[in-house]
């Protein structure tokens, strides 16, 4: 690191109030050019110590990457949206088979859907439907409205697409049709 007083303290001062020329011209260029010496190591020292400030900055945010894994959650976000658009494939058809008059094939595609079910679950992520249960704004959205009575007000009629849990972490809303019965 560059010492700027015991660097001044090399060079004699100057009387501002003396002439120039009675100081000899000689003189006042020598100061001069030490002054320029000196902001020229100034100026290099400053760019080593940026350099380095920002190799320091460089290990910090690399430490971060680690201690935060941003990186691993966009890869695990990118992954889980490719997993729910394989199960949201395989619910619209396990939904159409529910519809269907086809026994065999629906009980088949109902083992599967719980097949699956069970292998994401092993893996953390779990299954938000709640069809017959109560409405509840944190785990679903309803994407339609209907009105039947004898069926309790804000009770999920009907699942259109499953919502997904990882860990406690809302991944997705389920998307549900809910009764609004009006007495």
């Amino acid at each position: 690191m560059l010492d700027i007083s015991k660097e001044i303290k090399e060079y004699g001062l100057i009387d501002l109030e003396q002439d120039p020329i009675d100081a000899g011209g000689n003189e006042l260029q020598e100061i001069i050019g030490n002054f320029s010496k000196v902001f020229e190591r100034l100026g290099k020292e400053q760019y080593k110590f940026s350099q380095q400030l920002e190799g320091v900055f460089s290990i910090l945010e690399s430490e971060e990457d680690k201690l935060k894994p941003n990186g691993v959650d966009q890869e695990v976000k990118r992954l889980l949206q490719v997993l729910l658009k394989l199960a949201d494939s395989l619910e619209d058809v396990y939904r159409y088979a529910l519809r269907s008059d086809q026994g065999a094939w629906r009980n088949q595609l109902s083992l599967q859907w719980e097949k699956v079910g069970r292998q994401m679950e092993v893996y953390g992520i779990r299954r938000i439907e709640g069809a017959g249960n109560a409405f509840d704004s944190r785990l679903h959205v309803a994407q339609e409205v209907k009105e039947y009575p004898g069926v309790s007000d804000g009770q999920i009629l009907d699942i259109i697409k499953s919502g997904y849990l990882l860990g406690e972490t809302i991944v997705r809303k389920a998307e549900v049709v809910v009764n609004r019965f009006k007495a």
